[in-house]
């Protein structure tokens, strides 16, 4: 609208309505006593109609570098369209000069996640794990800006990833949370670009060893040269279900024979909750003569002599795969002959740390009720630590 102010004129004061602006038609300049609004008004309804280019006062080089440009658009679209491209992409370049690469965003996001686990809302164990697959998203994207990462690179670098299904829908998981990370907290995306990307996993029973192999297992470990490393870490997951990381890191001080208890603290749990398992006869009798007052089960060249010990009970390692070890395989054992001869999966699922669905999905297989008895009456001859045990296997 045209400006509209009192003014003096003739010993009175009237409204004055000014539309002098060059490049406008009907610029002029009115004085009324009353009529003012009506006038503005119709004023505003020509400057509509003639546009705001009206009201433009281009230099000659402006209205050269208009030309210009209509003549690249070629008539694609109008000026005020480019002009908004433009300024949008200039907006976008801004922004991503902001943005880190991939690496430097992980680095981040690994400090974050230190924080939790330092506060003890994260546990080492699975701190330990994403910082594994971080290594892995770094090596495949680290250059990139996070703003790069597509949904078809992603798609691109799930599907070459040298890793069965579930492997690769552990990384794809964890690049998801970074991803989340990035965009919740770095405010760096709008959008997860893993969100489409999905990983078929078929779900398959678990693998357990049979009895005469738990039995040569256990033979292996007994007869080695340093049973006491080996041993104790061996049992509480063949006859106690405890996860390999979890039975690592567990202390004498953990394991209460006077109340016939394992305390699996939340700190080495994969839950993050402390449970306690059933310290079973079996069980109790293999830690006894090794136990101490505290310190970790394992004891010293633990990870050489249990290498040692798998070769000794005909598993293979290296480039050798024709009897490789199995994931968890002590703690399926567990978990497969508890549940034969108890039948409760919700209590299996408390004594494993784990949920009821887990427990559901993968432990399905038919063992007959007297072979997994035999197994619970896998007992070594308790001697001294040092010397060679025989292990029985009877019916």
């Amino acid at each position: 609208m045209a400006a509209g102010l009192w003014r003096p004129v003739r010993g009175r004061l009237v409204l004055c309505v000014d539309s002098r602006k060059a490049g406008f038609a009907g610029r002029r300049r009115e004085f009324w006593p009353t009529e003012a609004l009506a006038s503005a008004e119709g004023i505003a309804r020509l400057k509509e109609n003639s546009g705001a280019a009206g009201f433009a006062e281009l230099a000659p080089a402006d209205r050269r570098d208009a030309a210009e440009a209509l003549a690249h658009l070629g008539g694609a679209g109008s000026l005020l369209e480019a002009a908004i491209v433009f300024v949008r992409e200039r907006e976008r370049r801004a922004r991503a000069a902001h943005v880190p690469t991939v690496t430097v965003a992980i680095g981040a996001y690994l400090a974050a996640k230190g924080i939790e686990q330092a506060a003890g809302n994260l546990s080492r164990l699975t701190l330990d794990d994403l910082k594994s697959k971080m290594r892995i998203v770094a090596a495949a994207f680290g250059p990139l800006k996070v703003t790069e990462i597509d949904e078809s690179a992603v798609a691109t670098f799930i599907r070459n990833l040298p890793h069965p299904p579930r492997g690769r829908a552990n990384i794809r998981t964890k690049l998801s949370q970074f991803l989340n990370y990035c965009r919740r907290e770095g405010k760096w995306i709008t959008t997860n670009p893993t969100e489409n990307v999905k990983v078929r996993v078929k779900n398959a029973e678990v693998k357990i060893l049979s009895v005469e192999a738990a039995a040569a297992l256990l033979l292996a470990a007994l007869n080695s040269k340093r049973p006491a490393s080996v041993v104790p870490f061996i049992a509480v997951q063949l006859f106690a279900g405890l996860r390999p990381y979890e039975a690592a890191r567990l202390t004498w001080e953990r394991i209460h024979f006077e109340t016939k208890q394992i305390e699996v603290l939340a700190s080495t749990s994969k839950t993050r909750e402390t449970r306690f398992v059933e310290l079973a006869p079996l069980l109790a009798e293999c830690l006894w003569p090794y136990r101490l007052t505290k310190g970790p089960i394992t004891g010293p060249r633990f990870v050489s002599t249990l290498a040692k010990v798998k070769t000794a009970a005909g598993f293979t390692v290296g480039v050798d795969k024709s009897n490789p070890w199995p994931t968890d395989v002590l703690r399926h054992c567990f978990g497969s002959y508890w549940l034969a001869v108890h039948k409760d999966r919700a209590h299996l699922a408390e004594l494993m740390g784990t949920s009821l669905d887990m427990i559901k999905t993968h432990y399905k297989r038919a063992i007959p009720e007297p072979l997994a008895k035999e197994f619970w009456k896998l007992s070594p001859a308790i001697g001294k630590p040092a010397k060679i045990i025989p292990i029985s296997s009877t019916a």
